[in-house]
């Protein structure tokens, strides 16, 4: 599946916050890439979506699950970041990702795509040698690297911030 999805800014600082190491915070990323349209609101992915884009072991994919199920946010609990719906997909039952006003990073589903042989770069950043709290805080960095992005001018890389040289040549030498 190509393409982008959406990871609201404020929810992954939040996350980033209340959390000593990356594994919420990708648990929540992984999610979030598996939104289903029409309004990217609802999803199927579960733990077993977790353990395989993050590299954790099974209790740890459902113990983030839960955690994210249960952490609140705003004066009167009233943002979550997951909650269940009564629906189901075949045999998975869907969750709700509310809706975050704000910043939003637009991430390429490639981010978090496992390839068989080298992983992906959400996996790269979850096995590195880094300290957890390092591990989250590149997370966060990455969010932050695609919410300045500007996908439509430019591809996402402006001339005018970046150093360049014109070259003129007129003809060729032999």
């Amino acid at each position: 599946m190509g393409g982008y999805f959406k990871v609201p800014i404020e929810a992954a600082k939040h996350l980033a916050n209340v959390s000593d190491g990356p594994e919420l915070l990708a648990g929540y990323i992984v999610l979030h890439k598996f939104a289903m349209r029409p309004h990217h609101t609802l999803t199927a992915a579960g733990a077993r979506s977790i353990r395989i884009a993050t590299g954790v072991s099974d209790f740890r994919s459902k113990r983030i699950l839960s955690e994210l199920r249960e952490l609140r946010m705003g004066d009167r609990g009233e943002l979550g970041f997951v909650e269940d719906t009564t629906k189901t997909l075949r045999n998975a039952k869907l969750k709700m990702l509310p809706r975050w006003d704000g910043l939003h990073a637009y991430v390429p589903s490639l981010f978090v795509n496992v390839h068989p042989e080298h992983g992906s770069p959400l996996l790269n950043i979850m096995r590195c040698g880094m300290e957890p709290e390092q591990k989250r805080d590149a997370l966060l960095v990455m969010l932050q690297l695609y919410a300045s992005t500007d996908y439509g001018g430019w591809m996402g890389a402006p001339p005018d911030l970046f150093p360049f040289q014109v070259w003129e040549q007129e003809g060729f030498e032999k």
